[in-house]
This record gives structure tokens, C-alpha cells and sequence, in this order.
């Protein structure tokens, strides 16, 4: 298994998962990446913002998250410190349940720490149950209820990353 930075040329293999995830959200009435997001205009952004990162095993592309780093908490908290925020998770169906979504998200751990950053946050839907029980596994815990872009409530997770 390998996690590195995504490239051009995994844009078809991270398209092909983001599509099985919207087919997946829409059988279950998860109001998820609905309404054409995430697109490939902005995974190609991501790509070359060096925020996007793939999974490998093998030849494969298993799956892929985007980690935007050096975000700013908001003047109203108690804190102002930068936090990293994965936008993107998501595994190819035919390797789900093996691990793949709880190394990506170690990953995101070992480069917030190394970039010096306290604190990951992800906001999912409520009825993503998969990935509540990844981010329970992986030591997030739920912060708050925010509402995405269409008024759906997402629930905000997050995790304090301790320095090296």
C-alpha cells in the first residue's frame, strides 16, 4: 500500500470513485455530494493545489482524500489556531472495509503534524455511518452540527493532533 500526492493522471480513477460514492448516497438517501460536488474542475484544483492524495495498492487506486491545510478558526472561537480540514474522503466500493479510509486519515495525522498544524476537522453527513465509525476508530470526536450548502445539517468531527 501507498499514499503519496495525486497526480493528473489519477484523475480518472478519482472520478470513477467520487461517481460510485454519489450512486451510493443517492440509494441511500444521504443528501452527500449531491448536485454535481465534488466535480472534476475542482478535483483538478485540488490536484494541482497538492491537496489531493490517492491510495494505492498495487497497480490500484483504492481510493483518494483532499487535505487542505493552514485553515484559519474564526475570530468568534476561543482559539484562532489553523486547523486542516479534509474535504474529500473516499474509497473504491471494491475495497471498502479493509482499512483503506483509516490510512488516509492517519496520513492526513502525520502531515498536519509535520506541518505543524493542531487540529483536523471533517464535516460528514449524519447518515454516513461508515465513516462516523471510521472517525471514531481513528480518535475524532463529534464538535458541532453546521449546515452545508444546501441547508443539510453535516456534523463537524474533529481531532487534536499532538506534536512529534
Amino acid at each position: 500500500m501507498e499514499i503519496r500526492k495525486a497526480a493528473a493522471q489519477d484523475l480518472a480513477a478519482i472520478m470513477a470513485i467520487v461517481r460510485q460514492a454519489q450512486d451510493f448516497f443517492e440509494a441511500y438517501g444521504i443528501e452527500q455530494w449531491r448536485d454535481g460536488y465534488p466535480n472534476e474542475a475542482q478535483l483538478v484544483n485540488d490536484i494541482q493545489k497538492g491537496e489531493a492524495f490517492v491510495v494505492c495498492e498495487e497497480e490500484a487506486t483504492v481510493g483518494f482524500a483532499v487535505l487542505s491545510l493552514n485553515r484559519l478558526a474564526p475570530r468568534e472561537e476561543a482559539s484562532a489556531e489553523r486547523y486542516a480540514l479534509v474535504r474529500l474522503i473516499a474509497i473504491d466500493e471494491r475495497f471498502q472495509s479493509r482499512g483503506f479510509a483509516t490510512e488516509l486519515m492517519d496520513y492526513a495525522d502525520l502531515v498536519c503534524k509535520k506541518s505543524a498544524i493542531g487540529c483536523i476537522r471533517i464535516n460528514i453527513h449524519p447518515d454516513n455511518l461508515a465513516m462516523r465509525r471510521t472517525l471514531k476508530k481513528c480518535g475524532f470526536s463529534k464538535s458541532e452540527e453546521v449546515l452545508g450548502e444546501g441547508e443539510e445539517p453535516f456534523w463537524q468531527y474533529e481531532k487534536q493532533i499532538k506534536p512529534f
